[in-house]
């Protein structure tokens, strides 16, 4: 599981929304994660400047090749694990052999 989903309850495809994304909560976040009342933006259809717009998309562009970088490495993990398993299968199956023949 991706650490991130872990933390943030995103799903690994799910694009985090731009509220959570400027720290601000959802209505939907667990409890004890939500911001509190106070913190959040009075007008939640208050239009994002250009500025913020563009901040968002290159943290969006950020997060989704942090996730591909992840998933190469979760990949690459999982054939290192099992090559060192088959590694493993054949000392025994050696050994076994060696102790047969003894």
């Amino acid at each position: 599981a991706n650490r991130r989903a872990r933390l943030f309850g995103h799903s690994p495809t799910s694009a985090p929304s731009d509220d959570e994304l400027l720290g601000r909560g959802s209505s939907d976040d667990p409890p004890g994660v939500a911001a509190s009342p106070s913190s959040r933006p009075r007008s939640r259809t208050r239009p994002h400047s250009a500025h913020e717009d563009r901040r968002l998309q290159e943290m969006r562009r950020k997060i989704a090749e942090l996730d591909a970088i992840n998933e190469l490495e979760r990949r690459r993990l999982e054939e290192e694990q099992r090559e060192a398993e088959a590694r493993q299968r054949a000392q025994e199956d050696f050994e076994r052999r060696v102790q047969e023949a003894t």
